[in-house]
């Protein structure tokens, strides 16, 4: 089996988080039996290109890491329908399957193919360096799994400071994601549809006299 590569954006519980909530070392069991990963090798050199595993909350929830890419379709259910809540746009299955992205908190690949991708885009950093990554194998006939047998607990919020930066970022990546892979009538129709829900968000933040609504949404209308 040629070498397997550990892609990992560093949002995931780091060893003083088992020190601090012992509680959680039947998690720690899980995550330490990376044979549920290595026994799927030969898979990953015949079939799987890219393999997650089932990411949970510090309170051991399950979190949506495994996703759709995102289509205009996909976008305007994620911003104005709650596309993550029912979901329609990001999820945690508990059965093994063909996915088409997973969350960059951790991701099994080879070594040679994160290679001859490229690796992440330089160029953009968080929420949508893993999409990217993924969209570029899929276009290459690459398959991604999400696997719910191995399983880590991840800090989501510990790579991004507030409520404010991720929305930012989310909106960075969008424009990002659309100038490099879609066309021009797809990149307008989607900052479109971001300032259309920045404008509704502000206008909320308005009426409820919520300043972080109001100050956020208006810097997001800016950025689309």
């Amino acid at each position: 089996m040629k070498s397997l590569l550990l892609i990992i954006i560093p949002k995931t519980a780091r060893k003083n988080y088992w020190k601090k909530y012992p509680q959680t070392k039947k998690i720690i069991l899980n995550i330490s039996r990376l044979e549920k990963i290595l026994d799927l090798g030969g898979e990953i050199e015949k079939d799987i290109s890219f393999l997650g595993p089932k990411l949970y909350n510090s309170d051991l929830t399950p979190q949506a890491s495994a996703a759709h890419f995102f289509t205009l379709p996909v976008i305007f259910a994620l911003l104005f329908l709650k596309g993550d809540y029912w979901g329609a746009t990001r999820s945690s299955p508990d059965t093994t399957q063909q996915v088409d992205w997973l969350s960059g908190a951790a991701i099994f690949t080879k070594k040679a193919l994160y290679v001859r991708l490229g690796g992440f885009d330089k160029t953009i950093f968080m929420y949508m360096e893993e999409v990217d990554l993924l969209y570029r194998a899929a276009k290459l006939g690459l398959k991604t799994y999400f696997y719910p047998s191995a399983q880590i607990i991840h800090l989501g919020s510990a790579s991004s400071n507030g409520r404010t930066f991720p929305i930012l970022q989310v909106y960075r990546g969008f424009i990002f994601f659309y100038k490099k892979h879609y066309s021009t009538l797809s990149l307008f129709m989607l900052r479109l549809l971001l300032k259309s829900k920045a404008i509704l968000a502000f206008f909320i933040g308005k009426i409820k006299g919520n300043k972080y609504l109001i100050n956020t949404y208006a810097e997001a209308f800016k950025i689309s």
